[in-house]
């Protein structure tokens, strides 16, 4: 069931399978992927590319499965499609792994805030 009913894709977690977290090393590896400005068509448009994408699902598969199995591991991930000749990007998945890499980096930030505050509030307690 891989449907989407007017921009609407199914959620519902009776539909899914072997439900996880995102790992944090695919996470770290997509911060690598970045939104790009580029001319298509004529106009000025913004994404990703799908090939840098493609990259870092590689990547990811090397280091988690070995070389000898990443390409085919790769493969499992619903992100990247080939048609005949071209490239293209499943935006929403994309979209997800990006949101999870925001809220990792915010996470640390936060944690990296509290470490300070509690720095300063000992040196506070010193003088």
């Amino acid at each position: 069931l891989n449907q989407k009913i007017a921009e609407v894709n199914l959620a519902d977690a009776r539909l899914k399978d072997d439900i996880q977290n995102i790992p944090e090393e695919l996470i770290e590896i997509f911060k690598e992927v970045k939104p790009k400005m580029y001319t298509m068509g004529g106009l000025k448009q913004f994404g990703y590319i799908a090939q840098d994408v493609e990259r870092a699902l590689f990547k990811y598969a090397t280091q988690t499965y070995g070389i000898e199995t990443a390409r085919r591991n790769k493969e499992m991930f619903n992100i990247v499609g080939k048609d005949d000749s071209y490239l293209s990007l499943v935006y929403r998945q994309v979209g997800t792994i990006k949101d999870a890499e925001k809220d990792s980096r915010i996470n640390k930030l936060e944690q990296r805030l509290v470490e300070v505050e509690e720095l300063l509030g000992k040196m506070e307690a010193k003088k």
